[in-house]
């Protein structure tokens, strides 16, 4: 059974409140790949495979060589987003 079946994902209101304290002073609202993927505790790598299938789109935006991303619409999208599909590759 899928994981949403026993658990409300988290609103934005709780995403935010989960930030407000010592995890918000260490994780800005804006975060760098290095950053997103410690907190997330992924590989940097893995969050570009995210950013590349559009699975954080709205959430992050490359300006120059930079990839930057909006700490709570990302963490929002990876638990309110729709469904990951396997890709055949």
């Amino acid at each position: 059974m899928a994981l949403n079946a026993y658990h409300q994902p988290p609103s934005l209101e709780e995403i935010q409140e989960t930030f407000r304290g010592p995890d918000g002073e260490r994780y800005g609202p804006i975060l760098t790949v290095p950053q997103f993927a410690a907190l997330c505790q992924v590989s940097v790598s893995t969050v570009y495979e995210w950013i590349s299938r559009d699975r954080l789109k709205g959430a992050a935006r490359k300006r120059g060589k930079r990839v930057l991303i909006w700490r709570d619409s990302a963490v929002h999208l990876l638990f309110n987003g729709p469904d990951w599909k396997k890709s055949k590759q």
